[in-house]
């Protein structure tokens, strides 16, 4: 993908984020498999818990 057929995706897709329509997409477990299924995250919570540490 060269320069402009960049420049021209991205001028596509701003009206979409700029407006956030599809963010739930992103944040919402609504379309999160792994929450509606979790048996797929299987026993490895230690390994887990060092990716996405919890806050205090």
């Amino acid at each position: 993908m060269n320069k402009a057929e960049l420049a021209e995706l991205l001028a596509r897709g701003h009206p979409y984020g700029r407006e956030g329509k599809y963010h739930l997409f992103k944040i919402s477990v609504a379309f999160d498999s792994i929450a509606k299924n979790s048996q797929w995250r299987g026993n490895d919570v230690k390994s887990l818990a060092k990716m996405a540490p919890v806050m205090k």
